[in-house]
């Protein structure tokens, strides 16, 4: 950040225009320019804040996305882990939901044996041996 405004009429420089242009007029021209280097150095300073303002929100956007995650982590946190997952499905209230998923299972199975059947007809005498010993192994 090289900006810098300095716009100072040294003493020697006061008394060469009062000199050239008489004291009214060297008072008129300091003035004036003491008033740019007041208003270029107002300019200066809100061009900095905007530029400070910039840079603290590029520097703030990670932190409000840590903070998205760390919102999403507690509320991970609440949800219940896999020890209660499986205390919850081993329940008494749902043994008849868990028996009845594994009947499902079972019928898919069989269903997945006879469309392979059905396409495995050339094969049929071994497939169907083959398929009765997975499905007694599927319905034990």
């Amino acid at each position: 950040m090289n900006r810098m405004l300095n716009v100072t009429l040294p003493v020697e420089g006061i008394m060469a225009l009062r000199n050239a242009l008489g004291e009214e007029q060297a008072i008129a021209i300091a003035h004036s320019l003491e008033l740019a280097q007041i208003r270029g150095e107002a300019e200066l300073a809100a061009a900095l804040r905007q530029e400070w303002q910039k840079e603290l929100a590029n520097a703030v956007a990670p932190l409000a996305r840590r903070e998205e995650i760390q919102e999403l982590r507690r509320e991970i946190a609440k949800l219940p882990n896999r020890e209660e997952l499986k205390r919850f499905a081993t329940h008494e209230d749902l043994s008849e939901l868990r028996s009845q998923f594994l009947r499902l299972d079972k019928k898919m199975t069989v269903g997945f044996l006879v469309l392979l059947a059905l396409n495995l007809t050339s094969n049929t005498p071994l497939f169907i041996e083959w398929g009765t010993k997975v499905v007694g192994y599927a319905l034990k």
